[in-house]
């Protein structure tokens, strides 16, 4: 995974470095038994959310301010171009 933060202007930043998302025994697209990935529903919102509370359990999911989150990411599309990650 990587990630650009957009300016409000529409002009992108830098992008960061790659980071795996996929954890020890992690299939491709998903976090493994290591490390706790959590993904909100995709939006069209650009505001960051706030990360809810995470226990760290595999598998966690849960809403937190209104905002679904998952364990696995769907991927964004150009209609719906936000889906975060914490």
């Amino acid at each position: 995974m990587t990630q650009c933060f957009v300016n409000e202007d529409g002009k992108y930043g830098e992008w960061t470095t790659p980071m795996r998302i996929s954890g020890a025994q992690g299939k491709n697209g998903e976090d493994g038994t290591q490390i706790e990935f959590i993904y909100t529903t995709r939006t069209t919102e650009w505001t960051r959310p706030t990360a809810p509370f995470s226990p760290q359990e595999d598998d966690w999911h849960g809403s937190y301010n209104d905002i679904v989150w998952t364990d696995n990411p769907v991927g964004v599309s150009q209609s719906i171009p936000y889906e975060y990650v914490c």
